[in-house]
């Protein structure tokens, strides 16, 4: 049987899509910029973060009522939505460069579609900061937070800070694998994405690579 000629086309001849009835379609208004200075990269969208935010809202079941911690916010996109899933969150980032004037703004931007008080933001930096001062949360994640050694060392620093406090938090973390061409390897390699697993697997945690088909 052939199901194309069961499809609707558009002058375009694109397929038109039918869509479910009743259901409500919310827009949600973020501001970002297009390239920043390395310092400043927080205040930009990157695809991590963008897969984050759709895993959240593809499995929302599992984090209503939740308390979430998301490390290097950014432009708080996970945050927010989160947030719509009925989370409670605290948005972090370091303080400087204007990132967490720009996780409120967003919050401002986004107020209807979050219930009042239910994303708290503050200064966070993985260099200084300990678990321990920031309270306790069921799940902690973070977004393409994974692109240079230093900050992915403090990174998994951290986490084995929180496990140690706390052993039943869960990690949820999205990144991109980023291939670069290096003279020393005469290759294309993802250094950072294998320094983050490399030194993961030296660390006493269990590990699970979830799966990203979801719409």
């Amino acid at each position: 049987k052939d199901l194309s000629q069961e499809l609707d086309y558009d002058s375009d001849g694109d397929v038109v899509v039918v869509r479910r009835e009743n259901v409500v379609e919310e827009m949600h208004h973020l501001q970002h910029d297009l390239a920043t200075p390395l310092v400043g990269v927080g205040r930009q969208v990157w695809r991590g973060s963008l897969l984050l935010a759709d895993y959240l809202l593809h499995n929302h079941d599992q984090i209503k009522d939740a308390k979430i911690l998301e490390l290097g916010s950014g432009t708080g996109l996970s945050s927010i939505i989160a947030a719509f899933c009925r989370a409670r969150v605290t948005a972090t980032d370091i303080d400087g460069h204007g990132i967490l004037e720009r996780i409120q703004a967003n919050l401002q931007r986004n107020a209807h579609l979050v219930q009042q008080n239910s994303v708290t933001v503050r200064a966070l930096d993985l260099f200084t900061h300990k678990y321990r001062d920031l309270g306790s949360f069921d799940v902690i994640i973070a977004g393409d937070l994974i692109y240079d050694d230093d900050i992915t060392d403090a990174f998994l620093e951290f986490i084995s800070q929180t496990l140690t406090v706390d052993h039943k938090v869960q990690f949820l973390v999205s990144l991109e694998k980023r291939y670069v061409f290096t003279v020393a390897d005469l290759d294309t390699v993802a250094p950072a994405h294998d320094h983050f697993l490399n030194k993961l697997d030296t660390m006493d945690v269990t590990l699970e690579f979830l799966d990203t088909q979801f719409k």
